[in-house]
């Protein structure tokens, strides 16, 4: 009687490790997504973002290693997770697809804009520039147009506004 109630036992916990290393898994992709992500966006050339994956995958490895030498297999999970969600963030700060994807944006013809900004003959400038504001040396991009409308705009403006008042005035 007690080996049967041992072998429940065992298959209890069994179960209960293999959801503790699901959850191992959902956490580090969730982790390894935002932080390479993070990183991500400094991301310019196609050199640049093959380089962070191959660091990243690197990490994982040596991440992985250090879970191994420890023995906690459990936290495998955790590693296999950074290294998938680290990629998976790469991919989306960089904003083009590579791998089986790129087929896809070929065919729909989408995101051309970034790879045309790269091989553009201004865009060491611009990177320059983007370098520059990040670390703080720089000024802001100006991110939304701050001009005043001309005169008569704001006269046109005014006068429909007045007549839209005039309208709810009689109505009420």
């Amino acid at each position: 009687m007690g080996d049967s109630l041992q072998q429940a036992a065992g298959s209890n916990i069994s179960f209960a490790v293999a959801i503790v290393a699901l959850v191992l898994f959902v956490f580090g992709t969730v982790l390894g997504e935002h932080l390479a992500e993070s990183f991500g966006y400094k991301l310019v050339t196609r050199r640049d973002y093959v380089l962070a994956n191959i660091a990243w995958f690197v990490g994982g490895i040596a991440l992985s290693s250090i879970v191994w030498a420890t023995g906690w297999t459990t936290l495998a999970a955790f590693s296999f997770g950074m290294i998938a969600g680290g990629m998976a963030g790469f991919k989306i700060a960089f904003g083009e697809s590579v791998g089986p994807w790129k087929f896809v944006d070929k065919f729909f013809n989408t995101n051309k804009r970034h790879v045309a900004a790269a091989n553009d003959a201004h865009a060491d400038a611009r990177r320059e520039a983007r370098r520059k504001w990040k670390e703080g040396k720089g000024p802001e991009p100006e991110l939304m147009s701050v001009q005043q409308p001309s005169n008569t705009q704001q006269s046109s403006y005014k006068k429909q506004s007045a007549g839209s008042n005039a309208k709810k005035a009689k109505k009420g």
